[in-house]
């Protein structure tokens, strides 16, 4: 064989496997970073200019401090200079990013940092995202999702993209009308901002808007409100939600005309981040009159298929809520009407049984007397079963009177410790449970009604003492805020499983074999009509712990919680009948 064909030969399979070897990379189109270390280094030392110009403008010098603080908290002290006004990052090979990056979102909640410098860490996020962090990217999003949601850089991120993975963001709620109105518009804007190709004409069209003149519109795509409630709170109260919705609808309409215009972009990605916004704050949009007006105003600018869509969505969501009405109007109509019931049934039973009750109570005292000439302790044990049941029955009726009347309670100065004596000193303690009151001798008096107190504490500490079937620790404990009295009566029981939960203060629901459901909801009422609140947490396996919450200087006494739902006429009814409290003796 000719020794050239063989050369020849080799060359020519060698060249065959270079080009092999460069379409199998096209193919498996291997990913090159869009942006170098270096870039994002250009990057962090743009953010960490505008956090410094930004302190220094500021005439506190704690603001300053944080600064300082946060450099050296995100541990990159030894990688920034300062050259010209203008801070300098030094990143390296060793940087890891994604560390940097989770730090920084902790720091940003940890130390307040003004939300002006927040917005302006969009460009950090995204530069990251670029440089192709993948799933630590992922993670790191997932881990903060709370504060990226609150602070809207969850809306930025790459136009939005992280916002498929978001179940719900509830970072509206508490927030004032106005602020929730603006937070709205804002992550609106900031899915869509990117994809704006004329900034500087933006920038112009939101100077023509009174209450827009102060935003500011970065060429990192950052959305800052700054300054923008100062204007809108120069206006007329009545005239700020609608002058809001008005200019944004009208700015929403310019900016999706325009970028809609565009033949490069794709309608559905477009819009997708505007449904994804109005899905997430729905509930606000709706009620703050935000998505029909923008639906509305966006009719003209965007093909018919998506208006539909977008208006599927909305009716959908008013169906729901509507939905929602109907159910808690239903649920209000049938608690009026149980409660309605038990005003009438407790005049019945605190007429018809209350009396008896009584005689028996008073045929006991006697038998009693005649037993002590000629003792059988047979026959006293028999007579006490009957007298502890009898208390029982009377507690019944006593319960449902203090639920269903209107409670008017008289207020003197009482002292906590003295209530608690008398209250434990009724009830009979399991020896397997411990109790512990936890209260100094120089706790503050309570000015409240001590009979309705006795009641309130007997409830709780016999429903903890039921709830420890094989012993624990019961501790009382009470401590105070300029305003209220916090009293705690905290068990080791079993706890109340998270279904009943919602439940525990409805009357007539109880889980107990032995039971009419009325001591929690009484309590409730008794805590109310004294002008305080109770709550509770509770852990299956653990115990629960339920606080009553006082004021230390109570306002005029009024009928308050459910007494004012109870219809006149059931009213008029039962004060024919108002028994006196069946005495009972006694066994001590």
């Amino acid at each position: 064989m000719d020794p050239n064909f063989r050369i020849g030969g080799i060359l020519q399979f060698l060249t065959f496997l270079s080009i092999w070897y460069v379409l199998s990379l096209k193919e498996e189109k291997v990913p090159s970073p869009s942006v170098k270390e270096e870039d994002f280094s250009q990057v962090y030392s743009s953010f960490l200019t505008t956090f410094y110009n930004s302190v220094i403008s500021s005439q506190l010098g704690e603001e300053a401090f944080k600064f300082t603080e946060f450099i050296k908290r995100s541990g990159i002290e030894n990688r920034v200079l300062f050259e010209r006004n203008k801070v300098v990052f030094k990143g390296t090979e060793d940087l890891d990013i994604a560390e940097l990056i989770r730090r920084n979102l902790k720091l940003f909640e940890e130390m307040s940092i003004d939300q002006e410098i927040v917005d302006h860490y969009l460009r950090v996020l995204n530069s990251a995202d670029k440089m192709g962090l993948g799933w630590r990217l992922d993670i790191l999003v997932k881990e903060n999702e709370e504060f990226l949601k609150k602070s809207d850089l969850l809306y930025g991120i790459s136009g939005g993209r992280f916002l498929r993975k978001v179940v719900e963001d509830r970072s509206l709620e508490g927030l004032d009308d106005i602020d929730a109105c603006l937070k709205i518009y804002k992550r609106i804007l900031l899915t869509v901002v990117g994809k704006i190709k004329e900034k500087d004409e933006f920038r112009e069209r939101l100077s023509r808007y009174y209450i827009a003149q102060s935003m500011e519109i970065t060429n990192y795509d950052e959305v800052s409100m700054k300054g923008v409630k100062d204007y809108v709170l120069k206006i007329s109260e009545d005239q700020r939600l609608s002058l809001i919705i008005e200019s944004f609808n009208s700015i929403l309409s310019w900016v999706y005309g325009r970028v809609l215009s565009d033949v490069e972009e794709d309608i559905d990605e477009v819009l997708s981040g505007l449904r994804l916004v109005l899905t997430l704050n729905k509930d606000r949009a709706v009620d703050l009159g935000v998505y029909p007006t923008l639906l509305g105003t966006l009719t003209t600018k965007i093909p018919k298929a998506q208006v539909h869509k977008l208006y599927s969505d909305y009716l959908e969501e008013l169906v729901e809520e509507r939905t929602r009405e109907l159910r808690e109007a239903q649920e209000s109509l049938i608690q009026s009407q149980r409660l309605a019931a038990i005003g009438e049934a407790a005049a019945m039973v605190g007429h018809d049984l209350r009396n008896p009750l009584q005689a028996i109570v008073n045929m006991l005292y006697l038998a009693k007397m005649k037993l002590r000439s000629s003792p059988n302790r047979d026959l006293e044990e028999i007579l006490e079963t009957i007298r502890s049941q009898v208390e029982y029955m009377n507690k019944i009726v006593s319960d449902l009177q203090d639920y269903a009347r209107p409670l008017k309670p008289t207020l003197v100065e009482t002292s906590l410790n003295q209530i608690i004596s008398d209250v434990l000193s009724t009830i009979k303690i399991p020896e397997n449970v411990k109790v512990s009151v936890e209260i100094g001798k120089d706790y503050p008096k309570l000015i409240v009604d001590p009979s309705f107190m006795k009641r309130i504490l007997t409830n709780l500490v016999t429903n903890a003492i039921q709830a420890m079937p094989n012993g624990g620790r019961l501790t009382i404990t009470a401590s105070e805020t300029p305003e209220y009295a916090l009293i705690s009566v905290q068990d080791t029981g079993v706890g109340i499983p998270k279904e009943h939960q919602s439940k525990i203060f409805q009357p007539l629901f109880t889980t107990k074999s032995k039971g009419q459901g009325l001591g929690l909801p009484v309590c409730k009422r008794l805590v109310e009509a004294l002008g305080g609140s109770i709550t509770f947490e509770s852990e299956v396996g653990k115990g629960s712990t339920f606080t009553i919450k006082i004021p230390l200087k109570p306002k005029a006494s009024t009928e308050q919680g459910y007494a004012s739902k109870i219809p006149e006429e059931i009213r008029k009814f039962y004060r024919r009948f108002e028994p006196q409290e069946a005495y009972i003796p006694s066994s001590k």
